[in-house]
């Protein structure tokens, strides 16, 4: 018997944790002054410049930082690396394997590259 409500906390304390964050996650997409920031890293072909005025897109990796100060790409519940369509509003291309930061828009929460690193 002390299994089975042993079991039933648990489950109860998972569901509460992931309802939190849910809720953290909805109160920063109302907030109009929370803008998630990501880095990322555009891929073999860079993403193209501003042209018409259409933005640039691209498929980007993201990455963090992780507990040793490391980059490393953010992964899904299968392991593979997170990509994310980048538009770029910039009348430059981004080069090829450039690291650049990403902000979401806030009307639609598409990926703006801010601009690629420069050296």
């Amino acid at each position: 018997m002390t299994d089975f409500r042993d079991q039933q906390i648990e489950s109860m304390r998972r569901q509460l944790e992931s309802m939190a964050r849910r809720l953290t996650y909805v109160e920063q997409q109302q907030d109009p002054h929370i803008t998630p920031v990501f880095i990322a890293k555009t891929g073999g072909s860079g993403v193209p410049a501003e042209s018409g005025g259409t933005p640039g897109a691209a498929t980007v990796t993201l990455y963090k930082i992780n507990s040793s100060g490391a980059l490393e790409t953010i992964k899904d519940e299968q392991g593979s690396d997170v990509t994310v369509t980048a538009y770029h509003i910039m009348p430059v291309a981004m080069a090829a394997d450039a690291w650049t930061i990403l902000s979401q828009e806030m009307g639609s929460g598409k990926y703006i590259a801010l601009n690629e690193a420069c050296s």
